[in-house]
């Protein structure tokens, strides 16, 4: 197949030979072998030497369909894939393939299948015709940036056999047109000498034309986000400049919307700024966090709004940044806080006009929010004091806050959490958009479940026992699970598992570093330790006490280590390698109080070496992040100022921010689409939880529901506050009809 690339017409009869020979190999493997191969996801290999077996007849079976579609020419006939080839299963990675040894070939097979991959023909022929939706689109992004030289060369049969039959439809017409075929047909002899196609990694192009093959100005033009008649309707809104809210159930296309509106704005010459209030979520629209965008650290709120209206009118980058913003996009709405809106509506006003009286809607930019209230709300929506920062002490029986400085700041009411609740909300005068086509999922049944569990309205006994006994394929599938407590001891059956490769220990340094010894006593919870050591306040730290890791095994990142790089909370990977401990060699921190925050890595790092001083066994791990991004994991500092003023004491806690990936929690897999999912909603606790739990699936047949009926249940009747506010903005039919549905069955 390389030579094909070669221009010297002397090897074209070597070329025919090696032709020639391709075609009486495969005609044998055929005979003996059957016509194709079985996938991994049908026939799993015991061994490394089974799989080498089966890898190697999935390879030659797609080389003979390469063979037999991309260089065969035969004018007067079809050229069409049969359909009995959508069921060949597809190769593997390069890296899988090319592996040298049984660990690297455990590790990059541990990778491949949490990455879910294409598994048929089929599916990467259904991929290509909708490489619109963003869904497939990250699919096919994964599959070509593993791909070797085979897969490439099938990517470009399949995408250059849609050309020929798109000519060949109209045009070639013959008798043979009916007949259908088991196997691609031979390759012709005749014509192997001056008809076929340069392959290269820069793609496709015709190295001898001939009226047989569609000439380079009929290949099909990538035209752009292709939207829906509803997503352009509120894309041309978007375009008129009105400030717009666009929700609808998971996987309706929301941030595939945003993604064109985008485009669209950059190319008016507008300056758009993109943020969401979570990393993960960030990452999903190509933005950063809305604490990013703002220039705010978390215990800024801790001084009260008037302090914050002082930071904005004086704050120089920032307030040049904010200023020349024309237009902000907030994505996951539904998890940013009404206090929260509120604050950066009055700092937008300061920051853009000087002022709060007069001043228009957040300074007069153009906001765009999309998201689903139905799914999680926001958490710990009222911590501090708007008016003077303090922190504010629940009740969690009536739900209301109150300022424990003055009974005339406040108080604050739980159900007014939600960012529709907030006056910021009512200035913006929102255009409101309800998306009802759903693209995640193509079952209408199970749309229509889901759609049902957003909005409240309890499940049928049909719809529960579809649920729970419906067919599924969930191999390699990650489990969705409610608590923290349900994933540890899943998570640790996973690690330990792992036999072949030794286990690395990496335990946590924490402490509270007073700077203010006249208000030691005030402080004195900060001191407190638990039976570990490890201090009191850090016993619901994200960061574990004891990061246990091995190579292979499946994790999870814990923090925002590289948004640009799609490297965020919750990116997902294998541990691949380790490196060397180097005590020079640590990463430089950005942010506030970066040089405290370094200097307690490199205190974690010593403490590592002294509690394992044999060098050999001093590593960090290192990890394949399923984005293909390979990063070396070295030790965070998650750092809390305590105080009013400087000098500031520092409550810390530094350890390796990996977490075991084969188990999640539901808040965690918000925003994300999963091919198999395995969803156990016995703790369910939360309204929306059950919602996003079942919508991460992107099929009934993908997502398997473990734990008993009775988690179905949870949330039933939806939030109140989020049922008035949609019924009020949209309407009350989007409930009637289910409802209805749902009384006919009973």
């Amino acid at each position: 197949m390389m030579s094909m690339t070669e221009s010297d017409s002397g090897s074209n009869g070597r070329t025919s030979r090696l032709f020639e020979t391709a075609e009486l190999i495969g005609f044998r493997f055929l005979e003996l072998a059957g016509n194709y191969s079985t996938s991994e996801l049908s026939e799993p290999s015991l061994t490394w030497q089974d799989w080498i077996f089966a890898e190697s007849r999935r390879r030659m079976s797609c080389l003979w369909l390469i063979i037999g579609c991309v260089i065969t020419i035969e004018n007067g006939k079809k050229c069409s894939i049969c359909s009995d080839m959508r069921s060949l299963p597809l190769p593997s990675s390069k890296l899988l393939w090319e592996a040298r040894s049984l660990e690297e070939w455990q590790t990059e097979k541990a990778f491949y299948d949490m990455s879910c991959p294409f598994v048929t023909l089929g599916e990467l022929v259904e991929a290509k015709a909708n490489a619109g939706d963003p869904v497939e689109a990250q699919r096919l992004q994964n599959w070509e940036m593993g791909s070797d030289k085979t897969a490439a060369m099938l990517n470009i049969a399949v995408e250059f056999e849609g050309t020929k039959r798109k000519a060949s439809d109209a045009a070639l017409i013959s008798n043979n047109d009916n007949q259908s075929q088991s196997l691609p047909p031979s390759p012709k002899r005749t014509q192997r000498e001056t008809s076929f196609l340069s392959i290269s990694s820069g793609g496709r192009k015709d190295v001898h034309q001939n009226d047989g093959m569609a000439p380079s100005n009929d290949q099909p033009v990538d035209p752009g986000p292709t939207l829906s008649a509803e997503q352009q309707v509120v894309l041309d809104t978007i375009l008129r400049g009105g400030n717009v809210f666009i929700t609808g159930s998971a996987g309706c296309g929301k941030s595939y919307l945003l993604r064109a509106a985008i485009d669209k704005l950059k190319a008016m010459g507008k300056q758009v700024a993109v943020c969401a209030p979570t990393g993960r979520a960030a990452v999903h629209v190509g933005g950063m966090t809305t604490f990013s965008y703002m220039s705010w650290a978390p215990d800024m709120f801790k001084k009260g709004i008037d302090h914050l209206k002082g930071i904005a009118k004086r704050k120089g980058k920032t307030r040049q940044r904010h200023g020349k913003t024309d237009v902000l996009i907030i994505d996951e709405i539904s998890m940013v806080s009404s206090d929260f809106l509120n604050r950066m509506n009055i700092w937008m006003k300061y920051a853009r006009w000087g002022q709060e009286q007069g001043a228009r809607p957040f300074g007069g930019l153009q906001l765009i929010v999309t998201g689903d209230f139905c799914q999680l709300p926001p958490v710990n929506a009222f911590e501090y004091c708007y008016t003077c920062g303090g922190e504010l002490r629940p009740n969690k029986v009536t739900g209301i806050y109150r300022c424990p400085n003055s009974r005339d700041h406040g108080p604050w009411v739980d159900e007014d959490k939600w960012a529709f609740r907030s006056a910021a909300w009512a200035e913006a005068n929102f255009a409101s958009f309800n998306l009802r086509e759903i693209h995640r999922q193509n079952d209408l049944t199970f749309i229509r479940m889901l759609e049902k569990c957003r909005l409240g309205v309890p499940f049928t006994e049909n719809d529960i026992h579809l649920l729970m006994h419906h067919d599924c394929e969930v191999d390699n599938a990650p489990q969705l699970l409610c608590t923290r407590n349900e994933i540890i001891p899943i998570n640790d059956e996973k690690r330990k598992a792992i036999t072949n490769y030794p286990e690395r220990e990496y335990s946590v340094l924490d402490g509270f570093d007073c700077k203010n010894y006249r208000h030691k006593d005030e402080f004195s919870r900060y001191f407190e330790q638990l039976e570990n050591s490890t201090l009191k306040v850090h016993e619901d730290h994200p960061f574990e006490a004891v990061v246990k890791l091995k190579e292979t095994m499946q994790v999870m990142l814990q923090v925002n280590l590289d948004i640009r790089a799609g490297l965020a909370n919750g990116s997902q990977g294998v541990i691949c390698g380790w490196e060397k401990i180097d005590i020079n060699v640590l990463p430089k921190l950005g942010g506030e109080h970066s040089s405290v925050r370094e200097a307690y890595v490199k205190k974690f790092t010593e403490q590592h070496q002294q509690n394992d001083p044999d060098a050999k066994d001093q590593f960090w791990p290192v990890v394949r992040f399923n984005n293909g991004q390979i990063r070396t994991i070295y030790p965070w500092c998650m750092l809390t100022t305590v105080g009013m003023k400087e000098p500031y004491s520092f409550l810390h806690r530094t350890q390796i921010p990996l977490i075991p990936g084969w188990a999640i929690t539901v808040h965690k897999s918000q925003g994300m689409s999963l091919e198999r999912v395995i969803v156990n909603l016995t703790e369910a606790f939360a309204e929306g939880q059950v919602y996003v739990a079942l919508s991460r699936a992107t099929s009934l047949r993908g997502l398997k529901v473990e734990g008993g009926a009775l988690g179905l249940t949870v949330g039933e009747g939806g939030n109140h506050e989020v049922r008035q506010f949609l019924a009020d903005t949209f309407g009350t039919e989007m409930f009637k009809q289910l409802e209805d549905e749902e009384h006919e069955e009973s």
